[in-house]
């Protein structure tokens, strides 16, 4: 099995469903889907960098929002799933050091 983003060290033939703090429900062969699908990006993006102005990037993050429905805007902002994440690659991190 390849390991995803170079983490050697981890033992990923133990994903199972509901294994995952971040996707509960998620099995291992949707696991390896992702993870394969975020491989492909990370090569894309490595070699894709942006030559976007600034400018052109911050009017398309307000063309993005604007799509969003009038409720979705109103709604406080909810940066939980942030501190989550962080908290998963974290522990990931330690596992592959």
């Amino acid at each position: 099995m390849r390991v995803p983003f170079g983490l050697s060290g981890v033992d990923w033939t133990c994903v199972r469903k509901h294994s995952s703090p971040l996707y509960p429900g998620l099995d291992a062969a949707a696991f390896r889907r992702r993870t394969q699908a975020l491989e492909r990006f990370a090569r894309w993006d490595a070699q894709a960098r942006s030559t976007l102005p600034p400018a052109t990037g911050i009017d398309s993050v307000a063309f993005l929002y604007e799509l969003l429905p009038p409720a979705s805007r109103r709604r406080p902002v909810e940066t939980s799933g942030i501190g989550r994440l962080h908290r998963a690659l974290s522990v990931l991190g330690r596992l592959a050091g």
